[in-house]
């Protein structure tokens, strides 16, 4: 089941299992930000399942909506994935960031970083993937794969509600594609 957040032009997804989901060491995520009006400093907290949540003062960095932190050993292994390989505007006012609509997506970098052996996201608790609205999921996932970056799951459609597909990116990260039909018309057929 999946419970739908509106925040902003953003919406956030919280994934609920029927089955047990193994813990696992820590994601290849680092926090997720949110921007809020009349904060001084940033507060640090973290949620049931560990995730650490930043709230931060509005415009901190160009902030005006939330980002999530990704770890990479490089900038440039950052910038060649989510600005080069998926064509994610650089952020203006963010040296290490590239814009998705109003949010963020931040490069934690780490240069032991190391990419994890493949697994599952789906199957963690945690902070284990996010989701892009794309327009046409089949031909970002083709423009990934053919740059050589792995896709651990093929586009397929959902009924008549959204076709979807799972990226990854350098270090092990699951990125939904998601082409919803609400937002772009009739999706393809498998």
């Amino acid at each position: 089941r999946q419970h739908r957040h509106t925040f902003g032009q953003g919406v956030l997804k919280i994934n609920q299992s029927k089955e047990l989901l193994r813990h696992s060491g820590p994601s290849g995520f680092g926090r997720i930000l949110v921007a809020r009006d009349g904060l001084a400093d940033a507060a640090a907290q973290r949620d049931p399942d560990g995730n650490l949540l930043t709230l931060t003062p509005t415009g901190t960095h160009g902030l005006t909506h939330w980002a999530i932190e990704v770890k990479a050993p490089s900038l440039d292994v950052f910038f060649r994935f989510y600005h080069q390989a998926l064509g994610l505007p650089r952020a203006e006012e963010h040296p290490s960031a590239v814009a998705v609509g109003d949010s963020l997506i931040v490069a934690g970098i780490d240069p032991e970083l190391r990419a994890p052996g493949s697994t599952n996201a789906l199957e963690y608790l945690g902070l284990r993937y996010f989701t892009i609205q794309v327009f046409d999921v089949d031909a970002i996932h083709a423009q990934v794969t053919a740059l050589g970056w792995q896709a651990p799951m093929p586009p397929t459609t959902f009924g008549s509600t959204a076709r979807i597909a799972f990226i990854a990116d350098p270090v092990g990260n699951w990125i939904e594609l998601s082409q919803r039909a609400s937002l772009t018309g009739p999706l393809p057929t498998d």
